[in-house]
């Protein structure tokens, strides 16, 4: 059976949880800012870091402390300072991932990370992380304010393009997750960019990046579903199953779980 997707009005209330597909999620071999044997700042940053970069114990009190951490140092980082674009694309990854898992309904902290994402953009546009970022941010912020919905959508292709062409491994393949979870799950036009051949297009990418990214096989796995290729759909989900669940954030799999048990469902309806 093809995934029905939903009126825009629906759809934006479910932006924040497409973000986990986007690639918020901590994983590791991230870029770490400078080593513990540096300045203060840097210390502090390369703890939080480390919080991070250890997935199987990223729990709702860790990224917590990360978020703390990191949005101190990059509001402290001077703007001469050489490591500051790196202290505030660090602190947005863990506001992302605070703010998908544990804490949606905070404006406050997705706007934090929307304004850190805005500077990154400004500092750097050559770099992948201002405009990844920023991306996944406009959908939580479209999730708070659904009348955001429609400009949310064309800034999050935008950008999300931008970061494909730039680095589209990113965040194991972030830039093609984000844009494949967009327009598979995004009302078509007049309303909206839904478009499971996009879709299709953007996750074999992610998958061929990044194999064993739970997000990326089970969004395949949805967007041959919605073009009616059970088998196909099945297949990737038997992938998923077979991911060594230790490698990942135990949030992270429990919410990946859940959507390839959905998936699984509607395959045998």
């Amino acid at each position: 059976m093809a995934v029905e997707r939903v009126p825009l009005a629906m759809w934006v209330v479910s932006l924040g949880l497409l973000m986990v597909a986007a690639g918020c999620a901590a994983n590791a071999g991230q870029t770490v800012v400078a080593g513990a044997g540096g300045d203060d700042l840097s210390t502090r940053a390369a703890r939080a870091v480390a919080l991070l970069d250890a997935p199987q114990n990223l729990d709702a009190a860790a990224g917590r402390q990360a978020w703390d951490a990191l949005w101190s140092v990059a509001d402290e980082a001077a703007a001469d300072d050489p490591d500051r674009f790196e202290f505030i694309v660090q602190a947005a990854r863990a506001g992302l991932w605070l703010a998908t898992y544990v804490e949606p309904k905070d404006e406050a902290l997705v706007g934090r990370v929307l304004a850190l994402t805005n500077t990154a953009v400004s500092l750097k546009p050559e770099r992948v992380e201002g405009h990844h970022y920023r991306a996944v941010v406009l959908g939580l912020v479209a999730r708070q304010d659904p009348l955001k919905g429609p400009d949310a959508m064309k800034s999050m292709v935008a950008d999300g393009r931008k970061a494909a062409q730039i680095d589209g491994g990113f965040e194991q393949g972030g830039p093609h997750r984000l844009l494949g979870g967009l327009y598979l799950k995004a009302p078509g036009p007049p309303a909206g960019v839904g478009s499971p051949r996009r879709a299709l297009h953007h996750l074999k990418k992610a998958v061929e990046l990044a194999p064993l990214h739970p997000g990326n096989l089970v969004l395949l796995a949805q967007a041959h579903q919605a073009v009616d290729a059970p088998a196909e759909a099945a297949a990737l989900l038997e992938r998923f199953e077979a991911l060594d669940a230790s490698a990942h954030s135990p949030v992270v799999m429990a919410y990946w779980r859940g959507q390839a048990q959905e998936t699984r469902k509607a395959l045998t309806e």
